[in-house]
């Protein structure tokens, strides 16, 4: 496995193996994005997929212009022969669809200080999933509020406005926080063994 610091780097040696399925990398997360399941300075590692081979839940590496983005799959379509991936941060509201010609793989692992985590398998695989969902189902109320909010006061704010998106923000921070400590009990119970 090879080890990259800089993110341009990674992105290029990643797409110049594309096609070895078993090429993976190893990368230092930088961002917030993900929060509270990555956190700045994870190291996660990345494995080229098959566009058909990734699911909603997984989190993938993709280009960004010059940068390497880490985020989670809310949803795939496939139109004219090509796969097309909702993609959104956990600790955001904002999505955007991208073709497969820039993802370069998904996340397979994280390594922690205190256990190493398979991303694809067992009941992180199940939790990816539930939050995928989740991150699809929360991201479309927060979209249909916005344009209702939109509708009614324009693009002006107020304070029941700010406080009514920092309230959404912070509930719906609950069950990815709460599913991420559910997988790390069972995490606990199982190495234990």
């Amino acid at each position: 496995m090879k080890n990259f610091a800089d993110k341009n780097a990674i992105a290029r040696a990643l797409l110049e193996t594309r096609d070895e399925t078993n090429k993976t990398y190893l990368v230092q997360t930088r961002g917030t994005s993900m929060l509270p399941f990555i956190k700045e300075g994870s190291e996660i590692v990345i494995q080229y997929a098959r566009p058909i081979d990734i699911k909603v839940g997984d989190i993938i590496a993709f280009r960004r212009s010059i940068n390497l983005v880490l985020h989670r799959v809310i949803g795939k379509h496939s139109f004219n022969g090509k796969v097309y991936f909702i993609e959104k941060g956990d600790d955001t509201f904002d999505t955007t669809i991208i073709s497969e010609d820039v993802v370069i793989g998904k996340a397979v692992q994280m390594k922690g200080t205190n256990a190493t985590i398979r991303l694809d398998q067992g009941f992180w695989a199940v939790i990816n999933r539930i939050m995928g969902v989740y991150g699809y189902i929360s991201s479309l109320i927060f979209d249909r509020t916005r344009f209702i909010k939109n509708k009614l006061l324009g693009e002006r704010k107020t304070s029941f406005t700010t406080f009514s998106y920092k309230f959404f923000k912070t509930f719906a921070s609950c069950v990815p926080v709460l599913l991420i400590s559910i997988g790390h009990i069972f995490q606990r119970k199982f190495s234990d063994r």
